[in-house]
């Protein structure tokens, strides 16, 4: 199906907007793996989305013991 939503992303009869993502309260998380994984993503879904550029925000707001 992912050709089908690929044309219809093309045709301007589906939209593609940004989701939300829930970052792990994980205190071992590298910066540098947090800024590869937005800049892998970015690409990969750039290549099946030639033309959308996606809005990536990210706000992290970890306190230990709390999410």
């Amino acid at each position: 199906m992912l050709e089908e939503l690929q044309q219809r992303v093309k045709e301007g009869r589906f939209g593609i907007e940004p989701g939300s993502f829930c970052n792990p309260d994980n205190p071992f998380m590298e910066l540098e793996a947090m800024i590869r994984n937005l800049v892998v993503g970015r690409r990969e879904f750039e290549k099946l989305f030639p033309g959308v550029k996606p809005v990536v925000v990210i706000f992290n707001d970890i306190h230990p013991g709390h999410t």
